[in-house]
């Protein structure tokens, strides 16, 4: 059934190696490195914004299901150790090793020198991103609603907060001039 679905795909991404997943997904498009730089939003580090009645909404404080949930011992237990849940979401963890095979496989059949130059790069400039561009998203950092501000920033809620900044870092990388294609 995994190899079923998997013929269905060119390509399959896994969130846990996000970076790895877009650099190849960008090698094997023949794209830029600054075309796949991104901000993470929705992270359970940021706060969200959330409707609390009519016309008004609140940030609220990430939840935090590693710390909330987790600090139960039993609960720990039975995620780790249960032979029933493990039954449960035995299809899950097929799919997520058959994933993680194929993103192998993909990087593999791009080359491990390109790739690991690629990775290396696409790094080097999501750091530079992340210390010059500041996204305005919806709630700020200590949880105040600043949705005015993020309005400029962000295109519908919180898709492509922070592109502007990234388009201008883009411009200024020396990305276009030193690309080695696959």
């Amino acid at each position: 059934e995994v190899s079923k679905v998997f013929k269905k795909y060119d390509f399959v991404g896994i969130v846990e190696r996000f970076d790895e997943s877009l650099v190849a997904l960008q090698l094997l498009l023949g794209l830029e490195t600054s075309d796949v730089l991104y901000f993470a939003v929705n992270t359970r580090q940021q706060w969200q914004r959330a409707k609390v009645a009519r016309g008004k909404f609140v940030c609220r404080k990430p939840f935090d299901w590693q710390v909330d949930l987790l600090t139960d011992p039993a609960l720990t237990d039975y995620l780790i150790n249960s032979p029933e849940w493990l039954a449960q979401n035995y299809g899950d963890h097929l799919l997520y090793h058959a994933a993680s095979l194929s993103l192998d496989k993909t990087i593999l059949k791009i080359g491990l020198d390109v790739f690991a130059y690629e990775l290396k790069k696409f790094r080097a400039l999501l750091k530079e991103a992340h210390e010059k561009c500041h996204p305005k998203l919806p709630c700020s950092e200590d949880g105040v609603d600043q949705l005015y501000k993020s309005q400029y920033d962000c295109r519908d809620g919180m898709v492509g907060c922070g592109e502007s900044c990234l388009d201008e870092l883009a411009e200024g990388s020396t990305n276009h001039s030193s690309r080695r294609r696959v």
